[in-house]
């Protein structure tokens, strides 16, 4: 058997203590003394033992490694009777080494505040090469890191590293920008994450975060939900210019989240209802109205991410071009001005004096006209006042409704005479202070081009004498009761009067409102040629169609024009005869009147009950242009907004879940899109459209019902598995979501 090579039995070795900083003198001898030196190094030997008192007698206790008991035994004192003279106490090995070790401590912590301290001292610290990107833009350490910061010591910044993490991040804040959140997790806010951390705990059910998760968060007193991240938990540099900072795994991923799990197989939450987590902006139901294929109307954006929606001369135009026209329709023009009727015997008898008026105009105020004549405190009195009053028939109106009456009609007036004087700018400036937005400009589509020429002739006949009326009323004089003008039509095959030379009349129609008034001249015989730009009436014989009837000098019956409506099939305004209203007809798809003001009474809706009242009107399905029979309308806190587009890869909007398409289109089987796309002929899709058109729960896009099924779990499982396709967090997911710019916005101080 091997024996030891130390015996520790105390009888045959005399065990050194390693802890001591100093030993005997005659330790080298191999005779060192039993009581050794103290700690200051000074020898205490003064006999060969110490001797011990049992009783009245004093008892030798040198070791039997030293020969034991001696005989002589000790002196009467309690002395050793064989002292031994004093040595000279030498320092331990662990003393020695402790020395040197604190020598050279003291050399290195020097040598380094002495290094660190000097103003070359960046010459020789390299942490390591930067990435390609930053190594552009960063050209000193501090535009990266706080502490290099005059402001900041250099070794007091050390002591609060987690605040010194945020302060970094600050500094990266300068150049990427990721929202008005950008240090919380995923970009969100507590409340959300909050909600999105009890949705995911709900759907995982039993499974749970490990408990080494939850240990390392209590020790680090670390809240995913509301603390903030600094972008060197996941980001960090100096590790080579091709190193990719985005590179994360899937541990690094799952360590602030409350539930985990082993892979997109094994653990992974199912596909409630991807990818449909709204209503669809353009109506549309698959059902229904099946295409022939997904390709006819669906291509795949630049970034092959994306499939979006081919435009509407490619997809829809052949069936419902001519719709949006107005074929097939009874009225195809939207009414925009209308002399509303009045009971002017009503108003004679109660001493309301309302000056020329249409005796037989029976319309009713339009939505545009409501919404101008708003802009106006004394008009926007009496339209509250006469809400819901039948204008016709003021019998039994209150006095107060009497008295809103007379503004009102002046207010209708002074609409007319300030569109055909000002024109298209009165129109715009109108809306520009009713628009909440307040944004600078206006869309230039509110005024439609609208024509002066429509208003003037309307103007001649409904009203001679308002330019007159207009410039008194504004003056405060009384108007003279007059005889209500009713139009007389034309009859068919009589002659129509002229004026004679020398007394031209505007091309535009009627008198120009900007001169003084002048009474109407007698009727008499002129030439077209006559008029300014007369030989524009009178088609020239070279080129005159033949089947259109031209008015010879020697003929009797005039030239038969198409009705207005039918004339302006190409879109734009006209007023059909004996009538009081002045229409707009749509030019067709995408026409910027509407759209205009669509998104104009849309955006003041949630300010003007109105402009709320004129956007039902204009949002009903079935109104000239039939614009909201296909768009929709979301109504958010502060506003309604408008669908114009289907939906589209806003370049700014940056979501959990990615997806792209080109990379999948391979393995797309007979099926093709439905491989992954299928149809769900159960779906009430069309209920949250038409199913309670123009109320308000209309506009929440969140209440839907999507006609396709959502994509399933086990068609992504197929493929993405860590062996085939692979299964990283960030193959489907980014962690920085919300709206901004995935750019540069600004550079480092240099």
């Amino acid at each position: 058997m091997q024996k030891s090579l130390d015996p520790l039995r105390f009888k045959q070795n005399r065990y050194e203590r390693p802890n001591q900083d100093w030993i005997c003198g005659r330790a080298s001898e191999g005779r060192p003394c039993p009581l050794g030196p103290d700690r200051h190094g000074n020898c205490r030997a003064t006999g060969q033992c110490i001797p011990t008192r049992e009783g009245d007698r004093w008892i030798c206790t040198r070791s039997e490694a030293d020969g034991g008991k001696c005989d002589d035994g000790p002196l009467p004192r309690g002395e050793c009777s064989h002292p031994i003279p004093r040595c000279q106490p030498v320092r331990s090995l662990r003393r020695l080494r402790g020395v040197v070790v604190w020598i050279m401590l003291a050399l290195t912590t020097g040598t380094l505040l002495l290094l660190l301290g000097t103003t070359f001292r960046r010459a020789w610290i390299n942490p390591g090469a930067l990435t390609n990107a930053h190594a552009i833009s960063a050209a000193k350490c501090s535009d990266c890191h706080s502490i290099d910061k005059e402001s900041h010591p250099s070794i007091a910044g050390i002591v609060s590293s987690g605040k010194r993490t945020l302060a970094d991040s600050a500094l990266c804040l300068k150049c990427h920008s990721l929202g008005r959140q950008p240090l919380n997790p995923h970009g969100a806010g507590s409340v959300a994450l909050t909600a999105l951390d009890q949705k995911l705990q709900k759907a995982a059910g039993s499974v749970k975060s490990s408990p080494l998760f939850q240990i390392s968060r209590a020790i680090n007193g670390f809240d995913p939900l509301s603390a903030q991240m600094a972008c060197i938990t996941c980001h960090q540099e100096h590790h080579g210019r091709t190193f990719d900072l985005k590179e994360l795994s899937n541990a690094q991923c799952q360590t602030c989240h409350s539930v985990q799990f082993a892979s997109l197989e094994k653990g992974h939450p199912d596909f409630s209802d991807y990818p449909y987590r709204r209503r669809t902006r353009i109506y549309y139901d698959h059902n229904s109205h099946p295409p022939e294929s997904c390709q006819a109307c669906h291509v795949t954006d630049p970034s092959g991410r994306f499939m979006e929606v081919k435009n509407f001369t490619v997809t829809c135009a052949a069936c419902h071009g001519a719709q949006i026209q107005g074929e097939g329709m009874t009225v195809k023009g939207l009414a925009f001005f209308t002399v509303p009727g009045i009971d002017l015997e009503t108003l004679s008898a109660k001493g309301v004096n309302v000056g020329e008026w249409p005796k037989f105009a029976d319309g009713k105020l339009t939505p545009f006209m409501e919404i101008l004549l708003n802009r106006d405190p004394v008009t926007r009195t009496a339209l509250q006042e006469l809400h819901d009053v039948d204008l016709l028939d003021l019998s039994k109106a209150t006095p107060s409704q009497i008295a809103a009456a007379e503004p009102l009609a002046w207010g209708v007036k002074n609409l007319l005479f300030n569109l055909i004087v000002e024109g298209q700018g009165y129109l715009l400036d109108q809306m520009k202070s009713q628009i909440a937005s307040a944004r600078q400009l206006v869309p230039a589509g509110l005024s439609g081009d609208i024509s002066r020429s429509v208003l003037l002739a309307a103007q001649k006949e409904w009203m001679p004498n308002l330019p007159a009326e207009i410039a008194n009323y504004r003056k405060r004089t009384k108007p003279q009761p007059v005889e209500h003008p009713t139009p007389t039509p034309t009859p068919r095959g009589a002659s129509v009067p002229q004026k004679p030379a020398g007394e031209i009349e505007s091309l535009l129609g009627g008198q120009d409102l900007t001169s003084t008034p002048s009474p109407m001249p007698a009727p008499s015989a002129a030439k077209a040629e006559d008029l300014p730009g007369g030989e524009l009436l009178e088609p020239s014989p070279k080129k005159s169609p033949p089947a259109i009837a031209v008015r010879q000098a020697t003929e009797s019956s005039p030239v038969e024009s198409r009705p207005a409506e039918e004339w302006t099939v190409a879109g734009g305004w006209y007023r059909p005869q004996e009538s009081f209203t002045i229409f707009y007809r749509p030019s067709g798809h995408a026409d910027p009147f509407l759209a205009a003001w669509l998104t104009s009474t849309a955006e003041i809706s949630t300010v003007s009950a109105l402009a709320r009242d004129a956007f039902q009107k204009l949002a009903d399905p079935q109104a000239p242009g039939l614009c909201m029979k296909c768009h929709t309308a979301d109504r958010t806190s502060t506003a309604i907004t408008v669908n114009w587009l289907p939906a589209h890869l806003e370049p700014n909007v940056h979501s959990f879940t990615v997806f792209k398409h080109t990379a999948h289109f391979s393995l797309m089987g007979d099926k093709g899109c439905q491989t992954c796309h299928a149809l769900n002929p159960k779906s009430d899709y069309a209920k949250y459209f038409t199913g309670d058109t123009g109320s308000e729960a209309n506009r929440n896009p969140h209440r839907f019902q999507s006609d396709f099924k959502p994509v399933a779990k086990a068609v992504c499982i197929e493929c993405h598995k860590p062996k085939v396709a692979g299964d990283a967090c960030l193959l489907c997911h980014q962690y920085h979501t919300g709206t901004f710019a995935g750019q540069l916005v600004g550079k480092s101080e240099k």
